[in-house]
C-alpha cells in the first residue's frame, strides 16, 4: 500500500500524496517508535526502484519529444513557424519556376506532415526557442556542494552559493526523556575548486522532573571548513568546530582538524563519501567537574572520521545516512564515586565519541522540505551518572534556497 500511494500519479494527485508523506512522519513521531523509522526507509528503498521515473532519463536532454511533450506551446510555435516558413520558401521558389499546380500539391504535403516543419526550424529565430526552454545552470549543477567541482565540464566560473534552514521538533531519550527544540543553518560558497562550508545548530532542552524542577540542557555547535578539489573523487579539507554540551558536562569544546576524503560514488542518484583526518582538541569542563573531581579541562590529539551516504529514491525523496567518529589519541581518566559522593580516578583509556544519523527528506516544493530523523550520539566514557548513549527522533521543516 505504502508503494502505491507514495508512486502512482494515477490514483493519487500531488497533494494526496503530500498529505500521506506527512502522515506516515507524524506516525514515526508521535508513536515514538523508533524502529518504525528504519521500516519506512527500507520500504522506500526497495518500492522506489523499479519505477519509471527513478531517473530512468536525461532530463537535461533537449530534443523534439522532450520539447513537445513538456512545452507543448512552444513546440506548437516552432511547428507553425516552420511551416509558414517552408511555405514562404516555396513560394518563391513557384514564383521562379511558374509552376502553379505543383505549389498546391507540395502546400498539401507540408500542411499534412507533422515532422518536416520541425526540421525547418533550422532559421534564424528557431535555436533561441530551444535555447529558452533549457534548464537554468543552477538546476542542472543539482547539489553541487557535496559534489567534486571537477566533475563539471566546463567548472562554473561564477561564484556558488546555497543555504539550508532547518526547524526541528525533537523527542528525545537517554540522559533526558523529553521534548526540544533545535534550529540549524547551514551554507556552501564555491568559487572554482575551493568550497567553504559553514553550520551552526542549537538544541534547547526543558524537561520536567519528577519532583516538579525543571532541567535545561543546551547544546550548541559551530563549523567552518574550508575544501580545494584534488581530482575529481579526492579532496583536501580542513576547518575547526565548537561545541557546548549540558548533557556531558562540557562547558567549552574546541577541534582543529585537517586532512583528506574520497567520493567513492558521486553521481546525480549515489553519493558516497569517506574523510579522516587528524586534529587536536581542547575540552573545558562545568563548574561540578571542577568542584567533584578537580578537573578544569583536558587537551589531546583526535583521529577525526566521517561517512555519509545519499541516495535519491525520486526527484522528491531521497535518503541520507551520515556518521561521525572522534577518537581520542591520549588517554582519559575514568572516574567512579564512592558512597560518600566521592570522586576518584581509578583507571583511564581512549575515550571516543560518535554520533549517526538517518534522515528521510521529502522535498514538498522548490524550496521546502519534510525531514524526519533518527540520531544517536555515544560516548564510551562520559562522567559518573552521566549515561553513554542518547536517542532522538526530530521532524523538521527545511528551507532551502
Amino acid at each position: 500500500m505504502l508503494t502505491i500511494f507514495l508512486f502512482d500519479q494515477q490514483l493519487f494527485t500531488y497533494y494526496d500524496r503530500h498529505i500521506l508523506i506527512v502522515y506516515c512522519f507524524m506516525t514515526i513521531f508521535i508513536e515514538q517508535r523508533y524502529y518504525y523509522f528504519l521500516i519506512l526507509c527500507l520500504m522506500i528503498f526497495i518500492s522506489a526502484l523499479p519505477f519509471r521515473f527513478a531517473f530512468s532519463a536525461d532530463k537535461s536532454e533537449i530534443t523534439k519529444d522532450y520539447i513537445k511533450e513538456n512545452f507543448p506551446d512552444v513546440y506548437k510555435e516552432i511547428f507553425d513557424e516552420g511551416r509558414a516558413e517552408g511555405l514562404k520558401d516555396h513560394s518563391a521558389a513557384v514564383e521562379k519556376t511558374g509552376s502553379t499546380s505543383h505549389t498546391k500539391v507540395k502546400k498539401n504535403n507540408i500542411m499534412k506532415d507533422n515532422e518536416k516543419p520541425l526540421q525547418a526550424t533550422k532559421s534564424a529565430s528557431s535555436p533561441q526557442k530551444i535555447k529558452a526552454v533549457q534548464p537554468a545552470a543552477k538546476e542542472e549543477l543539482g547539489q553541487w556542494w557535496r559534489r567534486s567541482s571537477l566533475n563539471y565540464d566546463p567548472m562554473p566560473e561564477k561564484w556558488l552559493f546555497h543555504t539550508e534552514i532547518q526547524y526541528s521538533f525533537v523527542d528525545k531519550t537517554g540522559n533526558d526523556d523529553g521534548y526540544a527544540h533545535s534550529g540549524d543553518f547551514f551554507t556552501a560558497l564555491r568559487k572554482a575548486r575551493f568550497t567553504n562550508y559553514l553550520s551552526y545548530k542549537i538544541e534547547k532542552y526543558d524537561f520536567d522532573q519528577s519532583d516538579g524542577e525543571v532541567s535545561s540542557d543546551d547544546y550548541q555547535m559551530f563549523e567552518e571548513s574550508l575544501r580545494f578539489d584534488l581530482t575529481k573523487r579526492l579532496y583536501a579539507q580542513a576547518g575547526f568546530f565548537w561545541e557546548r554540551d549540558d548533557t556531558y558536562l562540557v562547558e567549552d569544546r574546541d577541534t582543529w582538524y585537517g586532512g583528506f576524503g574520497y567520493q567513492i560514488v558521486d553521481n546525480k542518484r549515489y553519493g558516497l563519501d569517506l574523510f579522516l583526518s587528524y586534529g587536536h582538541q581542547k575540552e573545558e569542563y562545568n563548574s561540578i567537574i571542577v568542584e567533584l573531581m578537580d578537573l578544569s579541562e583536558e587537551k589531546t590529539g583526535v583521529t577525526y572520521l566521517s561517512e555519509r551516504f545519499n541516495l535519491n529514491i525520486t526527484e522528491k525523496l531521497s535518503f541520507i545516512d551520515s556518521f561521525r567518529l572522534i577518537y581520542n589519541l591520549d588517554e582519559s581518566g575514568i572516574y567512579e564515586a564512592d558512597d560518600a559522593g566521592n570522586y576518584y580516578r581509578v583507571d583511564e583509556e581512549k575515550r571516543y565519541r560518535w554520533t549517526w544519523i538517518n534522515s528521510l527528506d521529502y522535498k514538498m516544493n522548490k524550496y521546502l522540505s519534510l525531514v524526519a530523523t533518527f540520531k544517536i550520539d555515544y560516548d564510551n566514557n562520559p562522567w559518573p551518572s552521566v549515561l553513554n548513549r542518547d536517542e532522538r527522533l526530530q521532524l523538521s521543516m527545511k528551507l532551502s534556497y
